[in-house]
């Protein structure tokens, strides 16, 4: 799969988990994993206060353990639930412009 194709999908999963993270409680909440896999239905618990602190910087991404798509991405927090990503180059371009928290 191309790297557009892979980011165009995190996407909509970091859309999805939008909605989501404005409907979480306190404590742990079930995510998408914002992995580029088209068949990717992995789930990330984490806190929506840990949630907005990815969500922070509009290039990251959170993604389950060993989803990472290294040819357009950075590990830059690793936990045993999920990692935290953030896309470089074009990617990163696209992901500031797709920014759903603008």
């Amino acid at each position: 799969m191309d790297d557009h194709r892979i980011t165009l999908n995190q996407f909509a999963f970091r859309k999805a988990n939008e909605t989501m993270a404005q409907r979480a409680g306190e404590g742990a909440t079930e995510f998408l994993c914002e992995c580029g896999r088209p068949d990717c239905s992995a789930k990330v618990l984490l806190s929506a206060e840990d949630y907005d602190a990815v969500r922070a910087y509009p290039r990251r991404f959170v993604c389950a353990p060993g989803h990472v798509t290294q040819a357009i991405e950075a590990v830059i927090a690793e936990d045993e639930a999920y990692v935290v990503v953030e896309k470089g180059g074009r990617a990163g371009e696209l992901a500031e412009a797709t920014n759903p928290r603008v």
